[in-house]
């Protein structure tokens, strides 16, 4: 689950979530803290890549309308 947090105290309260997931999971067991760090770098990644391919569309976007402009002035 991906959170979209705004303010620098939501972020630093997940920060903290993060952490004491991360405790809670070692006291369970070596093997479910290790699943759970793989699985939030996994995530963070895909996030890292969603985000890469909306700045591509953007751009693409705001060079089709500065070319269709240009074409129209001409």
């Amino acid at each position: 689950m991906l959170l979209v947090l705004e303010s620098n105290l939501e972020k630093m309260v997940a920060h903290l979530l993060i952490e004491i997931a991360l405790e809670f999971a070692s006291w369970i067991s070596a093997e479910v803290k290790l699943y759970i760090i793989k699985e939030f770098q996994r995530l963070k990644v895909e996030e890292s890549e969603q985000l890469e391919w909306q700045g591509k569309r953007l751009l693409t976007k705001i060079n089709y309308l500065i070319h269709t402009d240009a074409i129209k002035t001409y």
